[in-house]
């Protein structure tokens, strides 16, 4: 999932945990990054519901 504001983020929405993961930010402060990861880890199901809507 790409996230995009100051700067933009990268985020697997399913890492190796099971968990959302970030992959790499850039022109984020660190604060946006954390907030971002923290909607992504809220909203996970429901991303990944529109993800598979979408592709399959």
């Amino acid at each position: 999932m790409h996230v995009f504001g100051d700067g933009h983020a990268k985020i697997n929405l399913i890492g190796p945990d099971g968990e959302p993961e970030l992959i790499w930010a850039e022109d984020m402060k660190h604060n946006e990054v954390r907030r971002a990861m923290a909607v992504v880890i809220e909203r996970q199901a429901d991303f990944l519901a529109r993800w598979r809507a979408r592709h399959g």
